[in-house]
């Protein structure tokens, strides 16, 4: 150990043992204790290297401890008397959060025994989020006047084309109350959540006010669950129908 780090130690033990000598009584400790399993896959399938155990008191984590993937369990030590909520995060080699699980209302008492969640926390996998625009691609390309009344948005799995999202949206869905949108509109984006990662085809149709398909525009991306996957999409008039 370095003096400097020595000296450190030193003082700041001798202000602790000066605390107590004063009256104050340190506070009485006890500990968390924590496991957990992957959903439907192993630490090595789902690519996690570490779990890290965050203790949280509305909202604020104010301890935390991290354990190999495959350990299954850690302990923290040294936990104030209190209610916590845990939450867990499934790290990959990267240091990135893919799974994740929570446990509400642990109560810790001070001793010698650790204070543990009834059963293992479930890790499950993170979802992706998809933020999105569109533009019409036309000589004025306000929705009223080429008469597109509403978007409709679909996301397909790419390969199988499952659908994994539909809706209509109004053409400018800055003019309509956020309360009237399927998904939220935050800063000009359309925020579609709980779409599972991977590639996927976005496929969009400009539809007049008898919701026939007027104008089409696509694009394929893909959607991790590391953040959110922006997609700008120009939409063009179908000159042999919309398919």
């Amino acid at each position: 150990m370095k003096s400097g780090g020595m000296w450190w130690w030193v003082a700041t033990a001798v202000l602790a043992l000066g605390s107590v000598a004063c009256g104050e009584e340190a506070p009485e400790m006890g500990g968390v204790e924590v496991s957990w399993m992957v959903e439907g896959a192993t630490c090595q399938i789902a690519g996690l290297e570490t779990v890290r155990a965050e203790l949280h008191i509305k909202g604020e984590m104010v301890q935390s401890e991290e354990a190999a993937c495959l350990d299954g369990k850690l302990r923290i030590d040294d936990v104030l008397e209190g209610r916590y909520d845990v939450y867990l995060a499934g790290l990959d080699a990267a240091g990135h959060v893919r799974y994740d699980g929570t446990h509400a209302g642990l109560k810790v008492k001070a001793g010698d025994t650790y204070a543990a969640p009834p059963a293992k926390i479930r890790l499950t996998m993170k979802l992706a989020e998809l933020r999105l625009q569109w533009s019409l691609q036309a000589d004025n390309p306000m929705c009223g006047f080429n008469n597109v009344a509403l978007v409709e948005v679909n996301v397909f799995q790419a390969g199988s084309m499952f659908s994994l999202y539909q809706e209509d949206f109004p053409c400018d869905p800055g003019t309509v109350k956020a309360s009237d949108l399927p998904s939220p509109l935050v800063d000009g984006w359309i925020q579609i959540a709980q779409l599972l990662p991977g590639d996927v085809t976005i496929v969009l149709y400009g539809l007049d006010t008898q919701e026939e398909r007027i104008f089409k525009g696509e694009l394929s991306v893909t959607l991790t669950n590391v953040e959110p996957v922006d997609a700008q999409i120009p939409l063009v008039t179908c000159d042999n129908g919309c398919i």
